[in-house]
Parts: structure tokens; sequence; C-alpha cells
């Protein structure tokens, strides 16, 4: 298993309540934007986990999905070339990403109404520390979402704010 920064692999034990078997890789090219479009407030982010389930601490046969709904003051972000909002340093240059598991969809609000994005091959991670931004990634070679503000977080057991 290669390196990984401490704080990434922190996080990722504190989350999923093991070691992570391996330290994965981006495909070449992968970059995290340094600016990104605001969609809107963001509502809920919907994904899928093996972690071990922290109500029962007992690890799942199979992974189970797992919806967020997250507290006002949270941003969803896009990155579909129409960029109008900085990244903030700490989320565009993180070192490493924390994988969360597989990202099933995600939610945010544009002039009152809610818009609903699924995913089907991407997955969710969370930068290293404290999981103050979620990344929706698909197929290990692009940033789709970013999802920051408020209080989000990434705790032990699991998405808050």
């Amino acid at each position: 298993m290669r390196e990984a920064p401490r704080d990434a692999v922190a996080l990722y034990k504190r989350f999923n309540r093991y070691e992570p078997k391996k330290i994965g890789e981006f495909k070449d090219g992968f970059a995290i934007p340094k600016r990104v479009r605001l969609a809107g407030p963001a509502k809920w982010v919907t994904y899928e986990s093996g972690k071990v389930d922290p109500a029962t601490l007992k690890k799942p046969r199979r992974p189970l999905s797992y919806i967020h709904e997250i507290d006002p003051g949270v941003k969803l972000c896009l990155t579909d070339g129409k960029a109008d909002t900085d990244v903030p340093p700490e989320f565009a240059n993180a070192e490493a990403l924390v994988l969360l598991g597989k990202s099933l969809g995600f939610s945010f609000e544009k002039n009152g109404e809610e818009i609903e994005a699924e995913c089907t091959r991407c997955e969710l991670y969370a930068s290293p520390g404290d999981g103050r931004c979620l990344y929706v990634v698909e197929g290990k070679s692009k940033v789709l979402a970013m999802i920051w503000g408020g209080s989000l977080r990434v705790e032990g057991r699991g998405i808050v704010g």
C-alpha cells in the first residue's frame, strides 16, 4: 500500500471504523477544479457504503444505502464549465481525497425548485481532515460536483451538517 497523507487515512478510519485495504489513485489528468458554478443550496446526497453501522457497530455483509439531508448554509457547485465561484484553496488543493462510498445522487435548489441528479459510475469522496467538502467523482477521472459550507463535515457516525 502506498503512503497516503495521515489526515486522509485518519478520516477514512474514523468514518468506516476499519483500516483502508488499499490506497487508490485517480486516472491521469484528474484534477480538482479551482473554479466551479454555484448551482444552489445543497438539499441531500445519497451514497452506498460498507462502513461499520454506527448504531450497531457491525459491518454489513454488503454496502448499505444512506441519504444525508443537508443543513441550510451548504452549497452545491457543478463543474460544467460555467464557473463563477472560486473553490476554497483547502478543497481545491487537497493532497488526497477520502472515499466514503458509491455516489447514488444529489440534489440542490434552484429558483425554488429541487433539482435531482443521479449518478451511475460515481463515487463520493471527502476532503481529508474533517471532511468539510464532499466531491462527486465520475469514473475516477472527473469531479462532477462539490458540496461545502455551513456546518458540513464527516464524523465517525457519518456525514453531518
